[in-house]
């Protein structure tokens, strides 16, 4: 499934996954000029270790022919996607240790293959979605060891294995500062709860300086003279009060978020669940590694959903966990409950199952952002017309994102030209012999127009027509869902 919705889920899921991540590769690439580069870049407060990377990969991908944006961003995808089940798989193993008894394991495994939103988050190319899986990694590699040197009754630990925990631990670091809090987090369930030598948290801190003092050497490449990036962004976002530029919100908008912005009600209910999980093991690892993690970003007045992604990578364990006692050994039973309540209990349940596998089957098939599926649409009619290099708009350039030009995606040599009118598109059309091509975030073309919707015929659109069928209204609105979102379409026009 991981791999099936790398390739459906094109685009990205927040504005920063690609401003600060591809543009930043198409600028070393020399593809996107600096002036239009974000706030971040020029704050130099982005870490560049993740750009880096993916700049190596567009590398060998172009030594090996491959010169399409969207097979580079399929590949990096793919990793990630592969970083994510990764995560699983070592969640999965140190499961064994956190549950006891069938029915708890099973119900873990089940969330672990089948969490609606998993394979979306691990296939997208954020700082979010890679940091959170490579902490989870790290934590349960380090789990796993502490558990078989119980096992084994050693004192003494694999080398190796501390310095790789660090190396993971500082990739996470270097994808997201932010990641730091769940380091501090994990650091004080270790001093409290293992009593670790301090060689040994040296020997794991030691492995995360070796990735820190890479990200700074590559964050001179990345901006072209030295500079300290982690303290950059402490002190935009939070001394200077940058983040809050962006709006502010209560302690509470988390929840109103995980309603309204994620699929409902599933979003809402998980929060609830991992927050009663946290309270129903404050001892626990993970307790220990997200609740800083949580609290902090509760408190910064500047939310939004996807800063919270790293915890969702844990969320098959956190809702076993919410089910589960780890005094009695025992998970949750519907015939625990008094027999009132049973049935409703049980179709509750088959209601959210049911949820949730529609929701797995929409989100793992569906692209991340249509805006982009229309880039590659068009990136496909062009590579079939390579002699046209002009394309016509009645208003906004299609690739300017947010207000702001973007140059990933953008064939090399294509030129978007704005006409002020429908009069002045159609003395273009009597004045040339060849087809002219045009661009325009609608079905349709404007109805005061009708000689262009003559003369035009759409050639790509980012949404079939007949989903028109289904434009109806929520919550008792006017408008359908189809005025909420854009839709792009190509036209070809001639004049015969």
């Amino acid at each position: 499934m991981h791999l099936l919705c790398s390739y459906f889920s094109v685009g990205y899921h927040g504005a920063d996954e690609h401003f600060q991540i591809l543009e930043f590769l198409n600028y070393k690439l020399g593809l996107t000029p600096q002036s239009v580069l974000p706030d971040e870049f020029h704050e130099q407060m982005r870490p560049w270790l993740q750009p880096a990377f993916y700049y190596g990969v567009v590398k060998i991908l172009k030594g090996f022919g491959v010169q399409s944006p969207f097979s580079w961003a399929w590949v990096f995808r793919i990793f990630c996607s592969l970083v994510g089940w990764s995560s699983l798989v070592l969640m999965a193993l140190c499961s064994r240790f956190w549950f006891q008894g069938e029915r708890a394991q099973r119900f873990f495994l089940a969330a672990n293959g089948l969490l609606w939103f998993l394979p979306a988050l691990h296939s997208r190319t954020s700082s979010e979605g890679l940091g959170g899986s490579l902490f989870l990694i790290g934590l349960c590699i380090l789990s796993l060891d502490l558990e078989f040197s119980k096992s084994l009754e050693r004192s003494s630990r694999s080398l190796s294995v501390m310095v790789g925990i660090g190396i993971l631990f500082g990739l996470s670091f270097e994808c997201r500062f932010q990641m730091a809090l769940m380091l501090v987090g994990t650091l004080g369930w270790v001093l409290v709860y293992q009593k670790l030598r301090w060689g040994q948290i040296f020997t794991v801190f030691s492995g995360f300086l070796v990735i820190f003092a890479l990200g700074r050497w590559v964050d001179v490449w990345g901006y072209g003279s030295w500079t300290w990036s982690p303290w950059n962004y402490f002190s935009y976002n939070l001394i200077r009060g940058g983040a809050s530029q962006y709006g502010t919100s209560p302690w509470w908008d988390i929840f109103r978020m995980s309603l309204t912005e994620s699929w409902p009600p599933l979003g809402f209910l998980l929060l609830i669940a991992m927050i009663v999980a946290w309270l129903r093991h404050p001892k626990h690892l993970l307790t220990w590694a997200h609740l800083p993690f949580f609290v902090v970003h509760e408190v910064i007045g500047h939310k939004e959903l996807r800063f919270f992604l790293p915890l969702a990578s844990a969320a098959p364990a956190l809702l076993t966990f919410c089910f589960y006692s780890e005094k009695s050994r025992a998970f949750f039973s519907v015939s625990s409950l008094p027999e009132r309540l049973r049935a409703l209990v049980s179709w509750t349940s088959r209601f959210l199952i049911l949820d949730n596998c529609l929701a797995l089957l929409v989100m793992s098939f569906s692209p991340a952002s249509r805006t982009i599926l229309f880039y590659q649409g068009l990136y496909g009619e062009l590579k079939r017309r390579p002699d046209v290099k002009l394309i016509y708009t009645l208003d906004r350039d299609p690739y300017d994102l947010f207000g702001t030009p973007t140059f990933f995606y953008r064939p090399a040599g294509l030129e978007i030209r704005r006409v002020e009118s429908g009069q002045a598109f159609e003395s273009l059309l009597k004045s040339n012999h060849q087809p002219i091509y045009l661009v325009h975030h609608a079905f349709d073309l404007p109805q005061e127009f009708p000689a262009l919707r003559s003369f035009c015929h759409p050639v790509y659109q980012s949404l079939p027509r007949w989903v028109e069928k289904f434009n109806f209204g929520v919550l008792g609105s006017s408008n359908g869902w189809l005025e909420r979102i854009t839709i792009w379409g190509l036209f070809e026009c001639e004049r015969s």
